[in-house]
């Protein structure tokens, strides 16, 4: 399982598949640290519909791709937050883990970790400056 950022700036959908797997890894304990430190948690943000679409036996699957997405799902079927809003948890995160604080994750993973959080971090910060939505896609 991964996390990708897929952001929306009006129905321009642009979706980033780098793989952001410790993310997902750590989902708990990075929620965890969003409480300590008063931000919206990690999860808040993850969306599970192409998860659902691809993996679940009662799903729909269209004969044709969406127009907009290429997917067997649209982008009214997903849910979006206000980039900056991810940006603020995403920086948080990553200022926290930057400064030593480990918390319940192994230190020898903070590395990647802080990796994939500057990744997410830069396919965020335009968006953000434009008021765009974004979410982290759970996949497979």
């Amino acid at each position: 399982m991964t996390l990708w950022v897929h952001t929306l700036d009006g129905r321009q959908l642009t979706s980033h598949q780098d793989d952001h797997s410790l993310m997902h890894r750590f989902a708990a304990e990075l929620d965890t640290i969003c409480a300590t430190v008063g931000v919206n948690p990690l999860s808040s943000f993850l969306d599970y519909t192409d998860i659902n679409a691809n993996m679940s036996e009662d799903a729909e699957v269209s004969d044709e791709p969406d127009p907009e997405t290429g997917w067997s799902y649209g982008i009214d079927a997903m849910t979006w937050f206000a980039a900056k809003d991810g940006l603020g948890t995403l920086s948080a995160l990553r200022a926290h883990l930057a400064d030593g604080t480990t918390d319940s994750i192994p230190p020898n993973q903070i590395a990647d970790l802080l990796a994939e959080l500057d990744s997410c971090i830069a396919k965020l910060t335009e968006p953000a400056s434009r008021e765009a939505k974004f979410h982290l896609a759970v996949v497979m």
